[in-house]
C-alpha cells in the first residue's frame, strides 16, 4: 500500500530507545506508512528538563513541525490538561491518536476523563470495545506483535516449559503449582531470584534478542494474563510468542477470543489443574502442538502484525468524514457546574436550591485548594459520560517551598489498597475535588455540608474517580507508606532525577528544601524516600535499611 502523504508527530515514552518496545512496535511501522515520521519522547525530555519545559517543548514543537497526525501514549498526568486544550489551539485540524494498553484498570478513571484531547483510540483489551461505542469514541483494533522483530530462526526445541516475565499477579501461585507437580520448566526475567524454591530453574534476566532465540527453543511458552494488580489483562507476549511459529499456552481471558479459536489457533488454561493437564498434553502431542503453532503464526502474520493493523487503521482514518472527536468534545466547555461554599450551607436548603436551579453539576469551595486549568471541562466531560452521579477528581499535593511534589491515585488506592488501609483514602479527600450530579445533591445535602470535615464513606455503585490531578491542595496529607506502587507518584523524586542529570543536585536548593520540609511540615515524604527510594536501588545495603524502616513505620 502507497505511503500516506503527510507527516506523523510520534509523543510516546522511550520512542527513541531502539531496545524498547515502543520505538519497534511503532516507529518502524510508521515509517513504512508515513511520508514523514517526527520523534518526541515525553519521558527523555522531562528527565532532562522537569514536566514544565517538556510541556512547553512539546508545543513549540507542534508549532515548528505543524504535524498531520500526533500519535500519544500517555502513562500518567506527564501532560497538563491546558497543553491538550492547545493542541487543537495550535493545529484545529491535526488528528490525534492515543493506545490505551490498560483499560482493564484505567478505563474508567483514565481512558474516559483523557478522551475529550483525542480523535482515534488504539486499543489492546478487546473486551472494552462495546464501550468504547456506548461512549462515541471512535477505535481501532492494536492488539498485534511486532512481526519485524518477533520471528522464526528455525533452531532445536530444548526447553519443554518456559516462561519469561516477573512474578507479578498469579505467576508465583502458577509456577509454584508446576513446581509441586514437578513439571521441568525454565524461568526467566527479573524478580525470580527473591525466591529460592526457583534457583535451579532461573537462568536470569535476558535482553531482547535471547528471549526471541529462547522463545523459538521451546516447546510451549507460558503466557499468564495477570497484570500488578492481579486483574485479567490481555497481553500481546502471547502474539509474540505466536509470531516465532512457537507454541503460546495462555491464561485465558476474554480479549483474545475475537482473533483465536481455542484448539485450532490457540491454547488457554483457567486453573492450575487445567494448566498442568494441558502442559502434558501438548508435550505428548507434538504434531497438534506445532499443527497450533502454524496455524497461530499465519494468523499473526497474516492478520494480526502492528504494521497491518496501524496501516488499516490510519488508512480508514483517512477515508473518515466524520468530525474529529477531539474538535466536537470542545462543547463541553460552555458546561459550567455552580460553586458553593460553606457559608451557602448555613444560609439554608432554599437558598442552595435556588442557587443551583440552573446548573447540571456541583462543585465545592474550600481554603487550602487551587483549580487545575480546565478542571470543570474534564470533569464534565467525564460526567457526562459516565452514569454514576459523583465523581472525585485527583489531586496534587504543592507547597510554597518546594512547589508540586507528590500526587495520589484515589481510584487504585480506593480499589486496591488492604481494606485495613482504607482510612488513607478518606484522609485524601477533599470535598473540593468532588463534582456532583445536581439532583443527587439536592437529596444528600446535608451529607455533603459532613463532607466539608471530612469524606468519610463512598459507595461504589454511585461514584467513580478521575485520575487526573485536577485540584492543587496545601493540606498535609498522609500518604501511605506501604502498598505505594502504583498509587503514589511522588513528583519531588523526579525533580531530584532532573537536577541530577542536570549535574545540580547539590547545587541547587531544591533539595535543602525538600530536607526542610520533609523533616519540619511533611514527615510523610522522608518516610516515603527511605521506604520506597531507597527500596528501588540495587545497593543491598540500603534495601536493608528500607526494609527495616518500612516495618518500623507500619
Amino acid at each position: 500500500m502507497a505511503k500516506i502523504n503527510k507527516k506523523m508527530l510520534l509523543a510516546c515514552w522511550s520512542v527513541n530507545n531502539p531496545y524498547w518496545i515502543i520505538n519497534q512496535a511503532y516507529h518502524i511501522p510508521l515509517r513504512n506508512i508515513f511520508k514523514e515520521v517526527v520523534n518526541f519522547d515525553p519521558q527523555e525530555e522531562i528527565y532532562k528538563y522537569g514536566k514544565k519545559i517538556m510541556n512547553q517543548k512539546f508545543l513549540n514543537l507542534l508549532k515548528k513541525e505543524k504535524p498531520d497526525y500526533i500519535h500519544l501514549f500517555l502513562v500518567w498526568d506527564e501532560f497538563y490538561p491546558e497543553t491538550f486544550i492547545k493542541i487543537k489551539e495550535i493545529l484545529p485540524n491535526v488528528k490525534v491518536t492515543h493506545w490505551n494498553g490498560d483499560d482493564d484498570i484505567k478505563f474508567e478513571n483514565y481512558t474516559i476523563p483523557y478522551s475529550p484531547a483525542i480523535d482515534y483510540q488504539f486499543i489492546s483489551q478487546l473486551q472494552f470495545t462495546k464501550r468504547y461505542d456506548s461512549y462515541n469514541m471512535p477505535w481501532f483494533d492494536l492488539l498485534g506483535a511486532d512481526t519485524n522483530k518477533f520471528r522464526p530462526l528455525n533452531i532445536k526445541k530444548k526447553y519443554d516449559v518456559v516462561f519469561v516475565g516477573t512474578p507479578k499477579g498469579d505467576r508465583l501461585k502458577y509456577m509454584r503449582y508446576l513446581l509441586k507437580k514437578k513439571v521441568n520448566f525454565t524461568l526467566a526475567g527479573a524478580g525470580w531470584d527473591d525466591y529460592p524454591e526457583f534457583k535451579k530453574y532461573y537462568i536470569g534476566k535476558i535482553p531482547d534478542e535471547k528471549f526471541i532465540e529462547l522463545i523459538n527453543q521451546t516447546k510451549i511458552s507460558l503466557c499468564f494474563s495477570q497484570n500488578f494488580f492481579s486483574v485479567p489483562h490481555v497481553l500481546e507476549r502471547s502474539l509474540a510468542v505466536n509470531a516465532c511459529k512457537s507454541f503460546a499456552l495462555t491464561e485465558y481471558v476474554e480479549g483474545y477470543f475475537s482473533k483465536f479459536t481455542e484448539g485450532k489457533d490457540f491454547a488457554s488454561f483457567k486453573n492450575e489443574e487445567e494448566l498442568y493437564e494441558k502442559i502434558n498434553y501438548y508435550l505428548k502431542n507434538e504434531k497438534e502442538r506445532e499443527k497450533i503453532a502454524q496455524k497461530a503464526f499465519e494468523s499473526v502474520t497474516k492478520k494480526f502484525s502492528n504494521q497491518k493493523l496501524l496501516s488499516d487503521a490510519y488508512n480508514a482514518i483517512e477515508k473518515d468524514k466524520r468530525p474529529m472527536h477531539g474538535t466536537t468534545s470542545l462543547k463541553y466547555m460552555n458546561e459550567k457546574p455552580i460553586y458553593l461554599d460553606k457559608n451557602d450551607f448555613k444560609k439554608g436548603t432554599n437558598h442552595i436550591k435556588n442557587k443551583v436551579a440552573n446548573s447540571k453539576y456541583i462543585c465545592f469551595k474550600k481554603k487550602g485548594y487551587e483549580l487545575a486549568k480546565y478542571r470543570d471541562y474534564f470533569q464534565v466531560y467525564t460526567m457526562e459520560l459516565i452514569n454514576k452521579p459523583v465523581s472525585i477528581c485527583d489531586s496534587m499535593l504543592t507547597s510554597q517551598l518546594i512547589g508540586d511534589y507528590a500526587s495520589l491515585s484515589l481510584h487504585y488506592a480506593y480499589n486496591y489498597l488492604p481494606k485495613k488501609d482504607i482510612s488513607y483514602v478518606y484522609d485524601n479527600i477533599d470535598i473540593s475535588q468532588i463534582m456532583v450530579r445536581k439532583d443527587y445533591f439536592i437529596k444528600n445535602i446535608d451529607k455533603f455540608y459532613q463532607f466539608y470535615k471530612r469524606v468519610h464513606s463512598i459507595d461504589k455503585s454511585n461514584t467513580f474517580f478521575i485520575s487526573m490531578p485536577l485540584i492543587k491542595s496545601r493540606k498535609i496529607k498522609r500518604i501511605p507508606i506501604h502498598n505505594s506502587d502504583h498509587i503514589l507518584f511522588p513528583h519531588f523524586e523526579l525533580n531530584l532525577v532532573v537536577l541530577r542529570n542536570q549535574k545540580r543536585l547539590f547545587r541547587d536548593s531544591y533539595i535543602y528544601k525538600l530536607i526542610f520540609y520533609s523533616l519540619f511540615v511533611n514527615p510523610q515524604i522522608l518516610k516515603y524516600i527511605i521506604t520506597n527510594s531507597l527500596r528501588r536501588t540495587k545497593n543491598a545495603h540500603l534495601v536493608k535499611v528500607s526494609n527495616f524502616f518500612t516495618k518500623f513505620f507500619n
